[in-house]
């Protein structure tokens, strides 16, 4: 009997979980104490920021480019405001794409090959921080729902607009994945809830087999990331949390439709 379908289940896929690499300087206004989402998937903790362009004046730093990514800062940095030249008099000011190349979120200058900074030179550079706040001090962030709340007690003003850096959980899967999970799902349901087949065209048995093959598409990605590598655990944490929020959700549904249980008639004494 079939329930859900590859359709159903991709167009979840597309819809409920995360597929872009990384996303910076989104956003949001904190007001008051609930939970906000600002994504709608789960993301990663490891290199999530919550950043306020508080900055009034330029950090000056003259230091030797040692190699061909050079750190200057240990926070991230609010674009468009560094300023690159080869000594604090501004003797020769460098061109941002063209002599190098900034990451903002990890305060890195990496050199071109073809510009006019090279190794081993000395180099001034202005800048400005972004404040970084604090999680569990100014904010809390739940990262299987892709959800952030201020804390009453933090630095985060009632209303403020801060800025977010994160990572979405990436989602591989092909459509052998969804075929084998839908094949599975409308198995499980099927056995479980409806061995006669007789609620083959139930909408809520429909959203249940469709919660369940995505329960099964979670877990084989929490095993594809346990195998990548060792210090993978975070994602594999957020997987398996989808995975039973889905199975959660399937097992309210399916409730619905367990018989209920037939009493007995009590014996009869002739």
């Amino acid at each position: 009997m079939s329930y859900t379908n590859t359709n159903l289940v991709r167009n979840y896929l597309l819809e409920a979980l995360p597929s872009q690499s990384n996303i910076m300087n989104q956003s949001i206004k904190l007001v008051g104490t609930d939970y906000i989402s600002f994504f709608k998937g789960a993301i990663s903790s490891d290199d999530f920021y919550v950043k306020s362009d508080q900055a009034v004046n330029h950090i000056r730093k003259t230091q030797k480019v040692l190699s061909d990514t050079h750190n200057f800062s240990s926070v991230p940095v609010i674009e468009g405001s560094i300023v690159v030249a080869s000594d604090s008099s501004l003797g020769a000011i460098y061109t941002e794409n063209s002599d190098y190349i900034i990451d903002y979120t990890q305060g890195n200058l990496n050199i071109k090959s073809s510009g006019l900074i090279e190794v081993n030179q000395n180099i001034t550079i202005w800048y400005k921080n972004f404040t970084i706040y604090s999680t569990n001090i100014d904010y809390l962030i739940n990262c299987e729902l892709g959800q952030i709340k201020r804390i009453a007690s933090g630095n985060i003003a009632d209303g403020e607009s801060v800025y977010l850096d994160y990572s979405p959980v990436s989602v591989v899967y092909d459509e052998t994945i969804i075929e084998n999970a839908v094949a599975s799902a409308n198995g499980l349901i099927e056995n479980e809830v409806d061995p006669s087949g007789s609620f083959g065209s139930d909408r809520t048995l429909q959203t249940a087999a469709t919660y369940k093959a995505l329960e099964i598409i979670c877990q084989a990605a929490a095993v594809r990331d346990m195998a990548k590598s060792y210090n993978n655990n975070k994602n594999v944490s957020v997987w398996i949390k989808l995975a039973e929020m889905f199975q959660n959700n399937s097992e309210t549904l399916i409730k619905k439709f367990r018989p209920p249980f037939e009493q007995l008639n009590s014996p009869t004494h002739g």
